[in-house]
């Protein structure tokens, strides 16, 4: 039964093809290296047959002067073709049934699933990146979050200038410090053969290209310090503390229920307790009759009769 993941597996010509590198690989099988090389043999046996006749009738026979040759060779190279094609045919069955073979295209298959289940490549190299930013030193990881902040900044403002030179702002291209700047850069570049103009535009380009890249350090840097050292001192205010049942906080504030239990703090402990919880006290001065007018009442709406 054919390997399946998510309801989908190979198609038959993934299988043809893996079945036919296992056929290949076959020979160099102690099981089935006899077989694979019968079949060679045969299927060459089988070729050989087939081209000699082809070869012999058209360049052999017309020049023997024997009657009925022809036909004598074109059986006898249809019973070798059949011959030895058929044993090609049962020895390529034998290999292809065998233990080696089933155990070849399964072990494709297992991998053909591990691909499959494998997670987009962005996911993988961020989870590659990831594993390996967390064998840095968690120094080093500090020290790249803020070298990454320096190169954005530094990054930005040499951009900003450059861009404002080139605009011809006269506060920018006519500083002096612009012009050290500029001349150090030329300088820089005659060492490598670079023009003065070449020169100042490959700086403005390596500035742009340090925001992103100062940018992305120092998040990958600042993610890590902090998956890694979760617990570490922090600037933001710490979330307030869930109410237990020993919180004495005004009602005002909020705390109304009980953070285990979910029941309701009692508002006043020197209440004086409820109507209902209090039994009816007798009316004063009823007389006899009233009370025997009563108990009878009563006794009759126990009985069922509330009309007696």
């Amino acid at each position: 039964m054919a390997i399946k993941y998510e309801g989908k597996s190979p198609n038959k010509l993934w299988y043809g093809w893996q079945r036919t590198k296992a056929l290949v690989q076959s020979f160099g099988d102690y099981s089935t290296g006899k077989d694979a090389k019968a079949a060679a043999k045969n299927g060459g046996m089988t070729l050989g047959s087939a081209v000699s006749y082809g070869l012999a009738n058209s360049y052999l026979l017309p020049f023997i002067p024997l009657p009925g040759i022809g036909i004598i060779a074109s059986v006898a190279a249809s019973i070798a073709v059949w011959h030895f094609g058929m044993n090609t045919y049962r020895k390529i069955k034998t290999v292809n049934n065998s233990n080696f073979v089933y155990n070849y295209v399964r072990q494709k298959e297992y991998a053909w699933e591990a691909k499959k289940a494998r997670k987009p490549l962005l996911q993988r190299i961020k989870l590659g990146l990831k594993a390996k930013a967390d064998k840095i030193p968690l120094p080093l990881v500090k020290a790249a979050k803020w070298l990454g902040i320096a190169a954005a900044v530094t990054g930005a403002a040499l951009a900003t200038g450059g861009a404002l030179n080139a605009l011809g702002v006269p506060a920018i291209s006519g500083s002096a410090t612009t012009a050290t700047i500029l001349g150090g850069i030329a300088k820089a570049g005659a060492l490598i053969g670079l023009t003065a103009t070449a020169a100042v535009g490959t700086a403005i380009g390596l500035a742009v290209a340090a925001i992103p890249v100062g940018v992305a350090v120092m998040v990958v840097a600042r993610n890590t310090a902090i998956r890694r050292n979760p617990n570490r001192p922090s600037f933001k205010p710490k979330p307030p503390a869930p109410p237990t049942n020993d919180d004495k906080t005004p009602i005002s504030k909020g705390v109304v229920f009980s953070a285990d239990k979910g029941s309701s703090f009692t508002f006043n402990d020197n209440a004086a307790p409820s109507a209902q919880d209090t039994p009816a006290a007798e009316a004063p001065g009823m007389s006899e009759a009233r009370k025997a007018a009563a108990a009878a009442r009563a006794a009759r709406k126990k009985g069922g009769s509330r009309f007696n």
